[in-house]
């Protein structure tokens, strides 16, 4: 069954107030029902067209332009001298002038029509920070916004919150966590555990962070350097792959020659190292600066200082050179293959084993996988039911696959059953 934009309606009402970043987060209201349904279908048909046979992307919020006026310093206001109508035509004329990564369409809604009033520039700040290329960001504003990257396909969402977004005529609401919680998680867990322990051990301390108030950041790190790769990935628009299996396994072990033909083996093993010393650095850094509080800066301490935070931004730039390197080789056919320890085992690789039994996955519906409903493979295309077929066959491995329309999804065998997370909501507002 196929959904269309006036589907989604109801399910955004439903879902507006029950999705928040933090529990003190003021929600806006949504408009009537009519209003709705028009921003979407407008949005919807206008995602087919192109411009000069080049497909159009583009991005809408819904809020009254003098409520905008005291946003921060960052973002910038167009307005319009003479308003135009919400309509087709007029998203077609624009797209191509607003940039997909800052610059949002701005309608509000007058009387029982809906205006453009001009384009919010919110800077690529925000840009930078969900796909790690900053350590901060500035969020999009807290208003019902539309995002449309590829034709057919929307992305409903509230500030940084994805909402709900209908692709290929399904909706897939977002599963925000799997990293964190459940069987996606606890398949890191030991090699996290022992990531962690080297980088208290070098430090000479028992926990990272002594206060306990953000112990848990180097996981953060941790996966923030999968999500980045992922995100590299989408945003080639040619899909992919990427098997993780346990890091005691090679390129010549059994378990991996049997299930999949090895096109290009090319161990690749930086990744481990440059993000544990970006985390020591971290704390040797704030250590030091915080240090000040207490006995007044030197000159030998100042130049200490200096040089740790030269060495952060080296550091820094060797991990995003090491993102872009691994995400790189997606563009080959075929997965790429890594370790539960970060280590690049190959990439092009064709997944040959057989599961003749493998009819159906369950689609989960909660982050544990505990909830869902089976749906048959064969609803899938080629890149997915590899995935399918290969974690079927070996339980301690896991997958995501990135579609070539920007949906994300993992796949894991929990005992008997194999468990898709169709929407892993690893970006924001779209992005």
């Amino acid at each position: 069954m196929y959904l269309y934009p006036k589907d989604l309606v109801n399910v955004i009402k439903q879902s507006w107030t029950k999705t928040k970043y933090h529990k003190d987060e003021k929600i806006a209201p949504l408009p009537s029902d009519d209003i709705l349904q028009t921003i979407i279908e407008v949005c919807y048909h206008a995602s087919f067209l192109t411009e000069e046979s080049r497909k159009i992307g583009f991005r809408v919020v819904l809020e009254n332009v003098d409520s905008l006026k005291n946003l921060r310093n960052e973002f910038s206001l167009i307005k319009f001298s003479e308003r135009r109508k919400f309509s087709i035509s007029e998203i077609m004329r624009l797209a191509p002038a607003t940039d997909l990564q800052k610059m949002f369409i701005g309608i509000e809604q007058v009387g029982n029509e809906l205006e453009i009033w001009g384009i919010l520039d919110i800077s690529s700040s925000w840009w930078d920070f969900t796909h790690g290329e900053s350590s901060s960001g500035f969020p999009p504003p807290n208003c019902f916004s539309v995002s449309a990257i590829e034709p057919g396909n929307l992305t409903i969402s509230r500030g940084m919150m994805n909402i709900l977004s209908l692709r290929n005529g399904k909706m897939e609401r977002p599963l925000s966590g799997v990293f964190y919680n459940g069987p996606i998680s606890d398949f890191f867990k030991l090699s996290y555990k022992q990531f962690y322990d080297e980088i208290c051990k070098e430090l000479k301390v028992k926990k990272y962070d002594s206060d306990g108030h953000d112990n848990d950041y180097p996981y953060r790190v941790f996966v923030d350097f999968i999500d980045r790769i992922i995100f590299n990935i989408r945003n080639k628009h040619h899909g992919g792959a990427i098997l993780f299996v346990k890091d005691d396994l090679n390129l010549t072990d059994i378990r991996l020659t049997d299930r999949v033909n090895v096109k290009y083996g090319s161990v690749y093993d930086k990744s481990w190292n440059l993000l544990k010393k970006d985390l020591i650095l971290h704390r040797k850094y704030y250590d030091l600066y915080f240090s000040f509080e207490k006995k007044p800066i030197n000159d030998k301490s100042f130049r200490e200082l200096s040089h740790i935070d030269s060495e952060i931004e080296d550091n820094k730039r060797a991990i995003k050179d090491s993102i872009k390197l691994i995400s790189s080789l997606s563009g080959v056919d075929g997965a790429i293959i890594m370790t539960d320890k970060l280590r690049l085992l190959c990439f092009g690789g064709e997944v040959k084993v057989d599961s003749p039994t493998l009819k159906e996955i369950k689609r989960a519906e909660n982050i544990s996988g505990e909830k869902g409903s089976n749906i048959p493979i064969e609803s899938f295309g080629t890149r997915h039911r590899s995935a399918f077929r290969f974690c079927s066959s070996y339980e301690d491995a896991m997958a995501i696959v990135i579609s070539q329309d920007g949906g994300v999804k993992a796949v894991k065998r929990v005992g008997s059953e194999l468990i898709l997370w169709p929407d892993i909501n690893t970006g924001n507002f779209g992005m």
